[in-house]
């Protein structure tokens, strides 16, 4: 039980900051980093809107850019896909139910 509860919580979190984050980028100055938006989008990258929270700012590229830039193009996907993954090869294996 513990590790849905961990897998729930994973996915969520994963999806959240897929829906609800942004990297934003300034027309005018090579200033970066991540936004937060009230409405959710599947949009990962744009302009910065005026009112959406700052999050995190850097003038050239933020430390661990990479890291964000992967989990909201694919990660976010194989977080939610592994839950079901795992409970599949549990139940093959005989071992308890999650």
């Amino acid at each position: 039980m513990r590790l849905a509860h961990i897998w729930l919580l994973a996915a969520v979190a994963a999806l959240a900051l897929k829906l609800f984050t942004y990297e934003y980028y300034l027309a005018d100055d090579p200033t970066c980093g991540i936004a937060a938006r009230l409405r959710p989008s599947m949009v990962s990258h744009q302009l910065l809107h005026r009112g959406d929270l700052v999050l995190l700012s850097d003038e050239n590229r933020f430390l661990g850019a990479w890291l964000y830039e992967a989990m909201v193009n694919w990660g976010y996907l194989a977080v939610i896909a592994a839950g079901p993954i795992c409970w599949y090869a549990r139940k093959q294996r005989g071992s308890p139910s999650i």
